[in-house]
């Protein structure tokens, strides 16, 4: 029996690491082929090795159906997307977060829904099925978390922590491009880079009385980190590292405490690894992780 031919359009890492997951764990019922852009390239090459790259247009003739994320960082997602429906290919994509939920099927003020969305938890399925009322919203597994927490276990059993200085990991999020890149109408419920970090900084005392050391992970995406963060990182006269050299579960392992905005990073520190975690979204911008784990430092504030 020939097996399905699945084609996979994605460019942005969220959707990457919840997609590449979901193929590694069905490369035996299904054969898959890629048309990979930005960070999503690398993720794929990491979880399920080499693999030839189509354009998007080659993908479409080939599949019989399509697997494609959303993003706000290109615009490879939805030409795939409104590529398949002009071609009555059926397309399936994946949402890996809980916001902006129809500006990702949106593109020169029109809309395009393909055949099915696919979610991974419970939030993002009731959210899903209130604002997608003509499209099939299928709940999946989370392999890409439950692989995490797999992993996890044996990174946090070999990674010792050489120091017993406190240390911190600061999540960038780098949502300064998705202001710059205007994938969000209102901007103002968005919280710059910058003034996460000032926050985190103003009430790091909130978190712990003696932080040595905050190593701050650059999002996949973000480029320029250490000139973004110096300044306020030197006002506050509190030590930093630029990290992302090794991997994310080791820094997380590695580290006392972690905080960030509103990424996955944070999801996968809380449920996925069991730390302490954070977010340093101030008061005046909207927090959208749905996970009671994730502690909020501006409750934390307002409770005291």
């Amino acid at each position: 029996m020939t097996r399905k031919l699945i084609g996979v359009s994605c460019h942005d890492a969220g959707a990457a690491e919840i997609i590449s997951s979901y193929v590694l764990h069905h490369l035996a019922s299904y054969k898959f082929i890629y048309s990979l852009s930005g960070p999503a390239t690398k993720i794929f090459e990491k979880k399920v090795g080499k693999f030839e790259n189509n354009s998007i247009d080659s993908l479409l003739q080939q599949s019989d159906c399509i697997y494609s994320g959303t993003g706000w960082n290109s615009e490879n997602e939805i030409t795939g997307i409104m590529k398949a429906l002009s071609l009555n290919k059926y397309s399936i994509v994946f949402l890996d977060h809980w916001v902006n939920y129809k500006e990702r099927f949106e593109f020169k003020g029109k809309q395009f829904l393909p055949n099915e969305i696919w979610v991974s938890d419970i939030y993002a399925e009731n959210k899903a099925l209130e604002l997608f009322k003509g499209v099939k919203i299928k709940l999946i597994k989370n392999y890409f978390l439950n692989d995490l927490k797999d992993k996890y276990k044996k990174v946090s059993c070999l990674q010792k922590k050489k120091s017993k200085n406190l240390r911190a990991l600061f999540l960038s999020d780098n949502n300064n491009s998705v202001i710059d890149s205007g994938f969000v109408k209102d901007n103002s419920s968005i919280c710059k880079d910058e003034e996460m970090a000032r926050y985190f900084l103003e009430n790091i005392s909130l978190l712990a009385k003696d932080v040595d050391q905050v190593v701050i992970r650059p999002h996949p995406s973000e480029l320029q980190t250490m000139s973004k963060y110096k300044s306020i990182f030197d006002k506050y006269k509190v030590p930093f590292v630029i990290g992302g050299k090794s991997d994310l579960l080791e820094e997380i392992s590695s580290s006392d405490l972690i905080v960030g905005g509103d990424s996955m990073a944070l999801v996968i520190s809380a449920i996925a690894c069991g730390k302490k975690t954070y977010t340093c979204v101030p008061p005046e911008a909207k927090y959208t992780l749905p996970y009671k784990e994730i502690q909020e430092i501006r409750k934390i504030k307002k409770d005291l």
